[in-house]
C-alpha cells in the first residue's frame, strides 16, 4: 500500500503535471488501496484525487477531472521531471502504453 499521511502541500508550494495514465481511479483504489476525495476547481470542474507520499520523491497528487479521460499524477516542482516519471513508473509498475510523459512533446498515441 502505498503511504496516504496527512496532506501537508507542496514543499516548494507548486507542482508540475507529469503524467497522464490509463489507470482508473477504481484501478488505483483496488490495487494501491488510495481513496479519492470530490472536489471542484473553478474554471476546471469537478474531480476526483487522491494523494500519497513517496519516500523519494515526495508528495505525488492523482487528479481525475471530470472533463478528461485519463487520470493525471502530479508531482512538486523541484523534483527533476525525469526523476520523478522515472520513480512513479518504478512505484507503480506502469507498462508501456499505460501512461504518457506530460513533459515531452506527445501525440497522445501512447494513452
Amino acid at each position: 500500500m502505498l503511504d496516504q499521511s496527512e496532506w501537508k502541500g507542496w514543499p516548494s508550494g507548486k507542482c508540475e503535471q507529469t503524467l497522464a495514465v490509463t489507470i482508473s481511479q477504481e484501478e488505483f483504489e483496488r490495487l494501491y488501496g488510495l481513496k479519492f476525495i470530490r472536489d471542484h476547481e473553478p474554471g476546471l470542474g469537478g474531480f476526483n484525487a487522491a494523494h500519497f507520499i513517496d519516500d523519494q520523491i515526495g508528495p505525488v497528487v492523482i487528479f481525475k477531472f471530470d472533463h478528461l479521460e485519463h487520470p493525471l499524477i502530479e508531482i512538486d516542482a523541484n523534483v527533476d521531471p525525469s526523476v520523478g516519471i522515472a520513480r512513479l513508473i518504478s512505484v507503480l509498475g506502469l507498462k508501456p502504453g499505460q501512461y504518457a510523459n506530460l513533459n515531452v512533446p506527445w501525440s497522445g498515441a501512447a494513452v
